[in-house]
């Protein structure tokens, strides 16, 4: 006997699988767009109806939840990098303590978002994430942020890492995307 939640749930499943198959036969532009199983379903070993694979569909979901881990470590270090940074410019002591103004420390806080990028250097591996690029751009942007000026108007010369590892992660996104578009 049926529940009247399983037969709603496969009228979402139905409705999801159609809506995928429009967006995919409707051109080019949504290729990007990853192949998702609706929620309950497994996805079975033998080919989908849309010519996808279980395996493609596995590693879709692998990317997927690698993005969810890697934005939320990106955010912790940025959070913490911009507390130490914002305290260490108001040069009084923060609960008793005096911060020295961040130089080492934000290299490798810079350093996170181009390590993050290997993983996904190829821009169908970003889009997999739906955020990931902008994720990577907007941590980049604020370590670019927050070691060029320090690093031109100040003279700090240990902040110009963070600058170029930075501009890095900007240059590699930029240079994959356009790969693909010369490929695709």
């Amino acid at each position: 006997m049926k529940r009247e939640g399983d037969s709603t749930q496969s009228a979402r499943v139905r409705k999801a699988r159609r809506a995928q198959g429009r967006m995919r036969s409707s051109g080019p532009q949504h290729s990007r767009l990853p192949a998702r199983t609706p929620r309950g379903e497994e996805p079975s070993g033998s080919p989908d109806s849309f010519g996808g694979s279980s395996t493609g569909q596995r590693e879709d979901d692998r990317l997927f939840r690698l993005a969810a881990r890697l934005r939320y470590g990106l955010l912790a270090v940025a959070i913490a990098m911009l507390v130490w940074f914002l305290v260490s410019l108001g040069g009084e002591k923060t609960w008793g303590v005096e911060l020295a103004a961040p130089t080492w420390p934000v290299d490798i806080a810079a350093l996170t978002p181009l390590l993050a990028l290997i993983p996904f250097w190829k821009p169908e591996a970003r889009a997999a994430g739906v955020t990931t690029e902008s994720d990577l751009k907007i941590f980049s942007g604020l370590y670019l942020f927050m070691s060029l000026p320090l690093a031109a108007l100040d003279g700090r010369r240990q902040l110009w890492p963070a600058v170029l590892f930075s501009l890095a992660v900007y240059v590699g996104i930029w240079y994959t995307n356009r790969q693909a578009r010369a490929r695709g």
